[in-house]
């Protein structure tokens, strides 16, 4: 009961309490969580001087897309928040104007022929797409010259404020700590793997780059990334004012490593330094460097076949190249690998280097392979035809494929042919094969330098 009273007392004093204001030069502390959703969680603590009793804190320059139900507001001790509002009607001339809608302005008019000025008093009727006024007994459809408002509405703010009724036992600094979920501000990876001579060595170099469009900056902040596939719902509305003005963008290069652990079921990636982004800044940090990286290169083919038919002519097949490498101390890479996109180079003979390639990567943990595909083969052709056709009965039959691989470089190649099967198969007549999965099974064909090579097999499904 008495804790009641405490509080609709605090509550109707609202209008006298006094203001105080904190902005992010009272900031002690930041760490910024930065997620694959393209949002992040923001932990800030301030110290803020506080009259004894109830006072109205303005707590601005927090990010424009601020998930406000999302807020949690940690006080010192003495210290209790009785209401709290979000402010983002944000200062605009279409606001401004709505606001002096019914009430007097003045208009300054320009004499282009004297270069004189006049100064006149309307009423500014509607704001509705364009401003109507009255001025002089007459009805203005346009804009007659410069509006100048009188004052600025109480009710619009600048930047986007959060607005608190607290309450504080004594008078002093105390910190406040404030954490919140914000949009508008994401990472991504990119990885750039430089191949050896030989294709089988390689090294390679990651970025991060950080995009931030929440609306504030965030100076000093201890940089956490957090990798994987973490699940959020809608966002039910609020913030979402992404400003359109031209990116910044800048790269930083940093010598202690990155310290990577993982964190509930994911991956958790902490910066050495405390970084600063700007408002409406790109920023690149550097993630990872290795060397010595084995790699090798493969060429893959898949033969698509239609087992419920005959089917005349050949067909042609494009042979992917594809460059695979494991992740593991065993081969220089002992970190996890956030999904991003993999540019691969080569370097000529001259030492310049040549882009070859590039493909997406998923989340990849240590130890796992990961197989970058970087185009088509110029120099190998595959092509396949069916030779036999059979039906056993209407939920059955027999084909015979040919599929042949023509190689016309310098040194000889192991093609993987990967034939889909369906349904209840055998097959038979066939070299040794791998079953992939419980659709797919791989020959692999080798063929010489400058040679070909042919893969006879039959396949017999019930479907």
């Amino acid at each position: 009961m008495k804790q009641t009273s405490a509080i609709l007392m605090a509550a109707a004093s609202i209008i006298s309490a006094t203001e105080v204001t904190s902005t992010a030069e009272n900031q002690k502390s930041l760490n910024l969580t930065v997620y694959n959703s393209n949002r992040a969680l923001v932990s800030q603590t301030r110290s803020v001087d506080l009259p004894a009793g109830v006072s109205s804190l303005r707590y601005s320059d927090i990010a424009s897309q601020v998930m406000p139900q999302t807020v949690i507001v940690e006080s010192a001790k003495g210290v209790s928040i009785l209401e709290q509002n979000y402010e983002y009607d944000l200062i605009s001339q279409q606001k401004l104007m709505d606001k002096y809608v019914g009430k007097e302005v003045t208009i300054i008019q320009e004499n282009h022929y004297t270069g004189k000025s006049e100064s006149k008093t309307a009423t500014l009727l509607a704001n509705n797409g364009e401003p109507v006024f009255q001025m002089d007994g007459k009805i203005l459809l346009r804009l007659p010259g410069r509006v100048v408002l009188p004052e600025l509405p109480g009710n619009l703010y600048s930047k986007p404020t959060m607005n608190w009724l607290v309450n504080s036992a004594k008078s002093g600094s105390k910190d406040l700590s404030l954490s919140y979920l914000t949009g508008g501000i994401g990472w991504s990876a990119d990885y750039v793997l430089n191949l050896a001579e030989d294709d089988k060595s390689a090294s390679i170099t990651g970025w991060v780059t950080l995009t931030n469009n929440a609306g504030t900056a965030f100076t000093d902040a201890t940089l956490k990334l957090v990798a994987g596939d973490v699940n959020t719902v809608q966002n039910n509305g609020y913030g979402g004012m992404a400003p359109r003005a031209m990116m910044k963008a800048s790269m930083e290069y940093d010598a202690a490593p990155v310290q990577e652990k993982e964190f509930f079921e994911y991956h958790l990636y902490t910066f050495p330094r405390p970084i600063t982004v700007r408002e409406n800044q790109v920023k690149q940090l550097s993630l990872l460097t290795a060397e010595g990286i084995k790699a090798q290169k493969k060429y893959r083919v898949t033969a698509g076949n239609d087992y419920y038919g005959s089917r005349e002519g050949k067909s042609d097949h494009p042979v992917n190249v594809e460059i695979a490498f494991k992740t593991g101390k065993d081969n220089s890479i002992d970190m996890p690998i956030p999904a991003g996109v993999i540019r691969l180079y080569k370097k000529d003979s001259d030492g310049s280097s040549v882009f070859v390639g590039e493909d997406r990567v998923k989340h990849t943990p240590v130890n796992e392979e990961i197989s970058l595909k970087t185009g088509d083969a110029f120099d190998i052709k595959a092509e396949s035809r069916q030779l036999t056709y059979e039906t056993i009965t209407s939920r059955s039959s027999k084909s015979s494929y040919e599929v042949e691989i023509r190689n016309h470089k310098k040194e000889s190649v192991t093609v993987e042919v990967t034939v889909p099967v369906y349904g209840e198969w055998k097959i038979s007549n066939a070299p040794t094969y791998r079953t992939l999965n419980a659709t797919l099974i791989a020959f692999d064909v080798p063929v010489s330098a400058d040679g070909s090579a042919k893969l006879n097999y039959t396949i017999q499904t019930k479907w």
